[in-house]
């Protein structure tokens, strides 16, 4: 009987890896550009990102950072490594990258200002919303700085 419990949870937990591997496969050419480039602008941020069902999450990724580089960014936890390990990074060529500012409602009914960062990365779109209390208006920059392309004016509070 326990087997029969077991064996989806197996299931979901191969699909979830085979889906994470292939991801971080598709990441390696631009990985190798991220790590090739020099280091632009670096902090800590909150991440949201839109689940399969066209929705923001509900809860805010914390420990995260952006990493812009020359013509790149990353968006990882603050290890990069365990942050690999997990599938909780993200790769964006800047060049093809869109940023937006929308309101986006936090867990605590407060509306904030999130910065969207909008890419490709292994052939899917990647939609992540970046937030720092103190640096918004410094994310914006580098990331335009980087190549990204404002979609608007950056409305901040």
């Amino acid at each position: 009987m326990s087997y029969i419990l077991f064996a989806p949870v197996a299931i979901a937990l191969v699909l979830a890896v085979t889906r994470m591997r292939r991801r971080h496969r598709s990441s390696e050419p631009l990985r190798r550009v991220i790590d090739s480039e020099d280091l632009k602008y670096r902090t800590h941020v909150g991440v949201k990102y839109v689940l399969h069902s066209g929705s923001w999450s509900r809860k805010t990724l914390a420990g995260m950072e952006l990493i812009v580089k020359s013509h790149t960014c990353q968006v990882t936890l603050s290890n990069p490594r365990i942050g690999g390990f997990l599938g909780c990074d993200w790769y964006f060529d800047a060049a093809k990258t869109n940023i937006e500012t929308w309101e986006i409602p936090t867990s605590s009914d407060n509306h904030r200002k999130w910065i969207v960062l909008r890419g490709h990365e292994g052939g899917e779109l990647v939609e992540l919303a970046l937030w720092n209390k103190f640096n918004q208006r410094e994310i914006w920059a580098a990331l335009v700085a980087a190549g990204s392309w404002p979609i608007g004016a950056p409305e901040f509070d």
